[in-house]
C-alpha cells in the first residue's frame, strides 16, 4: 500500500483545505526568492588507483547549489571532499540538477545530460537523488511522487546504477516564506520508505 491509514485520515482532514494549499504552495513559488545556481564544475575525476566508485547527483535547487558561490561550496563538492577526506574518493563524479526539477522531471533531466548509451563513461554506481521541495509546493500527491521516485530508480539503472540514495527534506518547517499549513503538512513525507527493487 503506499498509505498508512495515518497518513489516509490526515489526507481526509486535510482534503477541505487542499484548494488554499495548492494556491499557497504556487504563490511561493512565484514570489520566492530567486538564487543563482552555484558556478563551477559539474563532473570530476580522480586519478587516485584505488579510487572505484562512479558517483551521479540528481535533483533540484538543494542539488544544484542555489544561494551559494561555487559547486565546491554546494552539496557535490562538500560531499566529494568528504569522502575524499574518508578515503573514499569517487573515481568520478557527475552532477545532474536544476533549480525548480520536481520528482516528475528528473528522468528528462538525466536524458538531456546522459544520452542513453552503452558508454562506459555513461555509467555510473551509486546515485544520490535530491527532490521533494518542489514535489510539496505543487501539491504532489503522495502515490504520484513515490511512483515518479520509481520512475528515477528505473531510469538510473540504466545507467548502471547498483545502488541509490534519497535524501530527505530539508525542515521545511523552519522555511517561514512557507504558509502554513503547507509548512506543515509536508514533515510526514520524510517518514516514508522510498520504494527500492
Amino acid at each position: 500500500a503506499l498509505s498508512t491509514p495515518r497518513e489516509s485520515l490526515a489526507r481526509l482532514l486535510l482534503a477541505p483545505a487542499a484548494p488554499l494549499m495548492l494556491w499557497q504552495g504556487r504563490r511561493v513559488r512565484r514570489l520566492a526568492l530567486r538564487l543563482p545556481e552555484a558556478a563551477g564544475a559539474r563532473e570530476g575525476e580522480s586519478l587516485a588507483h584505488e579510487s572505484r566508485t562512479r558517483l551521479l547527483i540528481v535533483g533540484d535547487s538543494s542539488a544544484a547549489g542555489m544561494g551559494v558561490a561555487d559547486q565546491s561550496q554546494a552539496l557535490s563538492g562538500q560531499l566529494v571532499a568528504a569522502l575524499s577526506a574518508a578515503g573514499a574518493t569517487p573515481r568520478r563524479w557527475r552532477l545532474i540538477a536544476r533549480t525548480g526539477a520536481a520528482a516528475a522531471d528528473l528522468p528528462a533531466l538525466v536524458d538531456q545530460d546522459l544520452k542513453p548509451s552503452s558508454a562506459c563513461d555513461q555509467h555510473f554506481d551509486l546515485a544520490i537523488v535530491v527532490v521533494g521541495v518542489n514535489d510539496v509546493t505543487q501539491a504532489t500527491p503522495m502515490a504520484r511522487w513515490l511512483a515518479d521516485l520509481e520512475r528515477i530508480h528505473a531510469r538510473l539503472r540504466r545507467q548502471g546504477v547498483r545502488t541509490t540514495l534519497y535524501s530527505g527534506l530539508p525542515p521545511m518547517e523552519r522555511f517561514t516564506a512557507l504558509p502554513q499549513p503547507v509548512r506543515r503538512r509536508q514533515t510526514r513525507r520524510t517518514d516514508l520508505p522510498v520504494p527500492r527493487r
